[in-house]
């Protein structure tokens, strides 16, 4: 019987297993809209924050860093793994496995129905996915105003606040779904006028 071990695990599989959910913080997880009715007070929004920031935290010492995303990655890998070692037996059988893929593939099956056909669709979700760990990059950039190559609390709920007011449009201190929509597709007008002013001149 094939069986998998953590390590064997952490070297290759990962990368098939966490994909593109490695790029960003898992959205259900932190939802912002804690009462579940549409609307993100800025409340709820600095609540959602603090407890992203506390997970990223790996060691608790207030400052995300390097060794905080390596952390949070291997913690990442072990949640995983767990999920996939159905016994708990620290190994992974090749019915496990094998459960695990059905699972993830109906899964697949069911998000491609519910968003309808998959080519052109998948090609532009995995352009957005990209798209959001570059912003992400540079929003840690700006978050880390002092240039000290972390990012304190206070600069994390700085740049978290920012955002949310940027989505605030009527600066009423909640943000709609309306406004969010339009935030959203305020930002890929933004994004397509910077493609088309990036791309070459041609001639006629």
């Amino acid at each position: 019987m094939v069986m998998i071990s953590r390590i064997a695990l952490g070297i290759s599989a990962t990368a098939l297993l966490i994909g593109a959910s490695a790029l960003a913080q898992n959205h259900e997880r932190h939802n912002p809209d804690a009462n579940g009715d549409g609307t993100v007070t800025r409340a709820e929004a600095n609540e959602a924050a603090n407890a992203r920031f506390a997970r990223m935290d790996a060691n608790g010492d207030g400052r995300l860093t390097t060794e905080d995303r390596t952390a949070g990655q291997e913690r990442h890998r072990g949640e995983m793994f767990g999920r996939i070692d159905s016994d708990g037996n620290g190994n992974i059988s090749r019915a496990e496995w094998d459960a695990h893929a059905a699972q993830r593939a109906t899964h697949a099956a069911e998000r491609r129905a519910a968003r309808g056909a998959e080519g052109a669709g998948a090609r532009q979700r995995m352009r957005h996915h990209g798209r959001r760990a570059g912003g992400m990059a540079a929003m840690a950039h700006r978050a880390d105003t002092n240039n000290d190559q972390a990012i304190d609390r206070a600069e994390f709920m700085a740049a978290a606040t920012q955002r949310f007011d940027r989505g605030d449009t009527n600066h009423d201190g909640s943000v709609t779904a309306a406004e969010r929509d339009a935030h959203r597709a305020q930002m890929r007008e933004r994004r397509g006028r910077h493609r088309g002013a990036g791309a070459p001149a041609t001639g006629g």
